[in-house]
C-alpha cells in the first residue's frame, strides 16, 4: 500500500542463499516457488520483495534506463556471487553500472555478528584482503564480521558509484526488527521476517 501497489503485484522468492537471479516480466507462473535470491525487472508496476531477518536486503535502481533489482545477501550468498549475478542481470536489461543506485537495508551489525575461526577462514581463502571485514571478539579465536561492509565492497569492485546504507542493526533493535540470531540465542525456533520492496511507477 505504501508503494501504491496491490499484493497481486508483489513478487517474492523461496530464498536459498544462492547466486540465482530471476528476471520478472509479469507473465510468470507463480503457482510454484522460484528458488532464488535476486529479482530484477524493467516492467513498471511490478513490486520486487526480499525477506530478511539479519541477512541484508539490497535494493537497486537505474532510474535512467528503468531497471530495478532486489537481492537477499547473507554471508553465503554474498560470498557465492549473488551481488555480481544481480548486477549482471540488470545490465542485461539495459542498466548501466555508473547509473546504479544501491541501498543496503537493515541487517545484523558489525558489533553483533560474532563468528568462529572456520567462518573467517572461508573468506580469507577467497581473498586475504577480506581480513579488513573481521576484528577480534572478546572470545578467544572468535571474530566480529562486517557483513554490510563486505557487501558494500563487492559493489565498489563492480564500479557502482552510489551506495547508501540504512545502518540499522536487526539484532540489537528488537522493537523495530526481527532477528534470526537473537531468537536462536534465546532458544526460540521461529522468528519473523522483514519485507524490503521496490517498484517503478
Amino acid at each position: 500500500a505504501v508503494l501504491g501497489a496491490s499484493d497481486d503485484n508483489l513478487c517474492t522468492l523461496d530464498q536459498v542463499h544462492s547466486n540465482t537471479v530471476i528476471t520478472i516480466d509479469g507473465k510468470e507462473d507463480w503457482s510454484h516457488d522460484f528458488r532464488a535470491d535476486g529479482l530484477v525487472t524493467n516492467t513498471p508496476g511490478i513490486v520486487l520483495g526480499i525477506l530478511t531477518a539479519d541477512c541484508a536486503p539490497v535494493l537497486l535502481i537505474d532510474s535512467k534506463t528503468g531497471v530495478i533489482g532486489a537481492l537477499h545477501a547473507g554471508w553465503r550468498g554474498a560470498l557465492g556471487g549473488i551481488i555480481q549475478s544481480c548486477v549482471s542481470s540488470m545490465l542485461s536489461l539495459g542498466a548501466r553500472v555508473h547509473n546504479l543506485h544501491v541501498t543496503i537495508g537493515p541487517c545484523i551489525g558489525y558489533d553483533s555478528y560474532e563468528v568462529g575461526p572456520d567462518f573467517s577462514r572461508v573468506f580469507l581463502q577467497e581473498d586475504p584482503a577480506n581480513e579488513t571485514f573481521f576484528r577480534q571478539s572478546i572470545r578467544q579465536d572468535h571474530y566480529l564480521f562486517d557483513l554490510q561492509g563486505y557487501i558494500r565492497n563487492h559493489f565498489i569492485k563492480l564500479g557502482v558509484l552510489f551506495i547508501s546504507s540504512i545502518n540499522r542493526d536487526t539484532y540489537l533493535e528488537e522493537n523495530n526488527f526481527f532477528s534470526y540470531r537473537r531468537n536462536s540465542h534465546r532458544g526460540q525456533k521461529d522468528y519473523g521476517r522483514l519485507l524490503s520492496a521496490i517498484t517503478m511507477e
